[in-house]
């Protein structure tokens, strides 16, 4: 069974630099998929939120503003 839906909702993605490495082919087809995708990326590792934690509030209260 297929499901055809659109999100449409704005997103935001945070990654960090040296997260968890995932294929980055299959990545920017996925991320092309969405229209209202913003994507951010910080230095840091996958735990970069609680690293790191000002950057990555600064972004989300950004968006959510």
């Amino acid at each position: 069974m297929s499901l055809d839906f659109e999100i449409v909702a704005p997103i935001c993605l945070i990654r960090a630099k040296r997260g968890v490495p995932y294929p980055e082919k299959i990545f920017q087809e996925r991320a092309q998929s969405l229209k209202n995708l913003t994507i951010h990326e910080l230095p840091g590792g996958h735990h970069i939120h609680m690293d790191d934690p000002k950057p990555v509030a600064t972004l989300i209260s950004a968006f959510l503003t």
